[in-house]
């Protein structure tokens, strides 16, 4: 009876030492997978307001180029 329980108090030492060892291992790979996929999405979100914003000047650009010529004409 002892000699399970001695047994059994071992295993369950040992197995807590071999899962906490190997839980830095995948948080580490979760963590990394974050940041790659939070910085994947950053530049994307970047891309898309660059777009717009880029978007935006040039038909501001082209407003100012029309009211310019029409400052000339008249």
């Amino acid at each position: 009876m002892h000699t399970s329980a001695i047994l059994f108090a071992v295993f369950v030492v040992f197995g807590s030492i071999i899962i906490s060892a190997a839980a830095p291992v995948d948080k580490s790979e979760n963590i990394r997978n974050a940041a790659y996929y939070s910085l994947k999405d950053a530049s994307s979100r970047e891309r898309r307001n660059m777009r717009s914003s880029n978007k935006f000047d040039l038909e501001r650009e082209i407003a100012l180029f029309q009211h310019s010529n029409f400052l000339i004409s008249v």
